[in-house]
């Protein structure tokens, strides 16, 4: 699914009700999570969240969810 972004914003954490499994390598990894505004294919509006890792700047996880209603669906 595409989605055209209009804007995006740091969180501090996830909302409640995403849930996800994650490790940890220790003190060189970074958690980044985004809320996004966006709009589908068909210019409905939705919101995003994603989350990132990385390792010494360089992402190598990234997890998205779409909100429906209440509920968060991984993309």
């Amino acid at each position: 699914t595409l989605y055209e972004i209009h804007s995006i914003e740091h969180l501090e954490k996830l909302p409640n009700g995403i849930n996800y499994i994650t490790w940890s390598i220790g003190d060189v990894e970074v958690d980044r999570s985004f809320k996004i505004h966006g709009a589908n294919k068909d210019k409905k509006e939705k919101e995003l969240y994603a989350q990132t890792k990385s390792v010494f700047g360089y992402i190598f996880r990234a997890m998205y969810w779409v909100k429906e209603g209440e509920k968060y669906k991984r993309l």
